[in-house]
Order: structure tokens, then sequence, then C-alpha cells
């Protein structure tokens, strides 16, 4: 049956982890080194410094984006607000902005001493986000829905954030109630703990 264009609930779909030169490459047989000359044979396409995904990967895909950021981080960071909503199953999280083409900065939680390199792809912040609200998704470290739709609603006036809140109900990532129940001090919507891209 066709999926309907309006659908709240994303697809699964099929992402390719970026793999750093001088790892092993799956599959293969038998497994074979990611060189640097390999990596500039054409058949690799670079995503960060040192990080390639085979020539033809889609990546176009919003979770292949969000994959390639969560490539970056490091060990106790977190892919959070949109990306990680869009992760979690909810469609409607389409990494654009309002005019519908500009794509939007992933957001992620790096803790007070994370550290990641500026990019206008990335929209970081130094807040903590203990283990209990890290779940897995796409193979990537993302915040629990609450704490996802929690810092992506902050990032909005009200009328956007309304919109975030309903666009996560109607994909069923979490609930009003779960929402109530982990209530949180609101800090300023834009302040030196979030540190936007150039």
């Amino acid at each position: 049956m066709a999926r309907h264009r309006w659908d709240p609930i994303a697809p699964r779909v099929a992402v390719v982890h970026p793999t750093r030169v001088g790892s092993k490459v799956f599959p293969s047989d038998p497994p074979m080194l990611l060189t640097p000359a390999r990596a500039r044979g054409g058949q690799w396409e670079r995503t960060s410094t040192g990080r390639y995904v085979p020539a033809g990967t889609d990546r176009a895909l919003v979770e292949q984006r969000i994959v390639e950021v969560a490539a970056r981080l490091p060990s106790g960071g977190v892919v959070t607000g949109w990306a990680a909503c869009r992760l979690l199953g909810a469609a409607w999280f389409d990494g654009l902005g309002p005019d519908g083409t500009t794509p939007l900065p992933v957001a992620v939680v790096v803790g007070p001493r994370g550290a990641v390199r500026r990019a206008s792809s990335v929209n970081v912040s130094f807040e903590r986000c203990p283990e209990w609200e890290v779940w897995q998704r796409y193979g990537a470290r993302v915040a629990r829905p609450e704490r996802a739709v929690f810092d992506e609603m902050r990032q909005h006036g009200r009328r956007e954030a309304l919109v975030a809140l309903e666009s996560a109900l109607a994909a069923r990532i979490t609930s009003l109630e779960r929402m109530r129940a982990t209530r949180r001090p609101i800090p300023p919507r834009v302040g030196p703990r979030w540190w936007p891209g150039p």
C-alpha cells in the first residue's frame, strides 16, 4: 500500500554510516582497510574530516544527513531537537526551514567539556544530557523523545513551538502526559548555551 504524503510517521530507510580512514570496510570479502589512497580514488565521498561514505550513497536523505553529523560527535555527544525527532520516526520534521528549501542545522548536545568542529550544518549545545535521556536510533545516539521535542520547542516562538509539539504527537513518538511529566525550567531562547554554526 502506498504511503500518504502527509503520513506523520516516517518510514524506516537505509542509511550508510561514515567510515573513518584506517578502518575496515564492510561488506567486502575479505574486509579491506579504507586507506587515504582509496578514499581519494573516486569511489568514496567525504562527509567530514577523515570520514567517507561510498560514492552513490543517497546523501539527500534527511536521515543520512543526521547520521553523518552524529558520526562527528565526541563520545558523549547526542543528537537532539528536530533531527532526533526524525530519527525517532516523526516524518514532519523534514530538516527544512519555513521556506521549504533551506536545510536546518542538526542540533546536538555535547556537554560542558565536549567539542565539535564549527560548521553551518550543526547547532551545538554545551548543556548536559544524562545517559538516561539517551536512546539509540539508526546507530546514532539521540535524545529521548521528550527531551528532543523540548529542545526543538525552545528554539522557536510560541506558534512554531506548538507546531513542533503537534508534529511529535501526530507521529506518536511522545504524548502530552509524558511531556507534562518531564517539566523543565526553560532557559533563554538564545544565549551562551547554544552555539550556532557560522
